[in-house]
C-alpha cells in the first residue's frame, strides 16, 4: 500500500513538472518565432542618402591609396557590397554579383566591393589572394574604417554581407544578408539593380553559366557528396574556387 502510494504522488509529480515545462515552453517558442521573424538591419535604408564611403584601393598599382566612392558623378547609380565575413559563399556570390553588375557598367551602373576587418594589413593580404575569385571590372577597396566600416553608414557586424542600390545619391535597395543564398536572395538583387538601371534581370542559372559553372554545383552545399565524386568535384574546380579556399582559410582556422 504505501509503495503504491509513492508511485503514485511521483507520478503526480512527474505530471506536474511536464505540465509546467509545457506551459514555459510556449512562450520561449514564441519568442523563438519572434525573433526569427524580426527584421535584420545594416546600412543606411531605402530613401536615405549615401554617405561618403572611402576605401584603400588595395589591387590598385599603389595599394596604399585611399578614394571615396561617392565623390564620382554621386548621382549615378550604384551597387554597394560591404563583405564583412570572407567565406567562400560571401566571396561565391559576390563574384557572381559583381560580374552581372559590371556587365551593366555600360547603363551607368558604378560597383564597388569594400571589405571590412580588424587588422587592414591583414585583410588587405587576404583580398590579394582572392583576387582571382573577385569580379573584375569593378571597384575592390578595404574600408580603413576597421571591421565597424564607416561610422555614418551605421552597418551591422553581425551580418555576413550588406548590399546597397542607390540612385540620386539615396539608397533605393538594402539587404542585410546572414546567410547569403545565390537561388533566394540573389534575385531580389538583381531586381533592385534592373530598377534602377532598366531591363529585365537575369536568371541566376544563366549568370552561372556565363562565368563557366553548372548551376547545380554552386548552388547546393557539398556535403554529403559520395566520396568517389568528391575527387571529381575537385578536378572540375575553377581556379576562382582555388582562390576562395586560399584566401577563406585564415577565417575557418579563426572560427574553429
Amino acid at each position: 500500500m504505501r509503495r503504491n502510494g509513492w508511485s503514485g504522488m511521483l507520478g503526480s509529480t512527474v505530471a506536474s513538472w511536464i505540465m509546467v515545462c509545457a506551459i514555459l515552453a510556449v512562450p520561449l517558442q514564441a519568442a523563438d518565432e519572434r525573433e526569427a521573424d524580426e527584421p535584420v538591419f545594416s546600412g543606411p535604408q531605402v530613401g536615405e542618402p549615401l554617405p561618403a564611403l572611402p576605401v584603400q584601393l588595395v589591387l590598385a598599382e599603389d595599394p596604399t591609396k585611399q578614394v571615396d566612392l561617392t565623390s564620382d558623378d554621386a548621382d549615378s547609380p550604384r551597387l554597394v557590397v560591404f563583405v564583412h565575413v570572407l567565406t567562400r559563399p560571401s566571396v561565391g556570390f559576390t563574384r557572381i554579383l559583381g560580374e552581372y553588375a559590371a556587365s551593366r557598367q555600360r547603363d551607368g551602373l558604378k560597383t564597388a566591393v569594400v571589405f571590412l576587418g580588424e587588422d587592414p594589413t591583414e585583410l588587405a593580404e587576404r583580398v590579394r589572394r582572392a583576387r582571382h575569385a573577385l569580379p573584375k571590372n569593378v571597384t575592390i577597396g578595404i574600408s580603413p574604417a576597421g571591421a565597424e566600416g564607416p561610422g555614418a553608414y551605421g552597418l551591422n557586424r553581425n551580418v555576413t554581407l550588406t548590399v546597397l542600390v542607390a540612385d540620386e545619391g539615396r539608397v533605393t535597395a538594402n539587404f542585410a544578408l546572414i546567410d547569403p543564398s545565390l537561388p533566394v536572395e540573389l534575385p531580389q538583387v538583381l531586381r533592385a539593380i534592373c530598377d534602377v538601371v532598366g531591363g529585365q534581370p537575369p536568371t541566376v542559372e544563366s549568370l552561372l553559366q556565363a562565368a563557366g559553372q553548372r548551376p547545380g554545383m554552386r548552388m547546393r552545399s557539398r556535403e554529403g557528396t559520395p566520396r568517389g565524386e568528391q575527387s571529381k568535384v575537385q578536378e572540375r574546380a575553377q581556379p576562382e574556387e582555388e582562390a576562395e579556399r586560399e584566401a577563406t582559410q585564415p577565417e575557418a582556422k579563426d572560427r574553429s
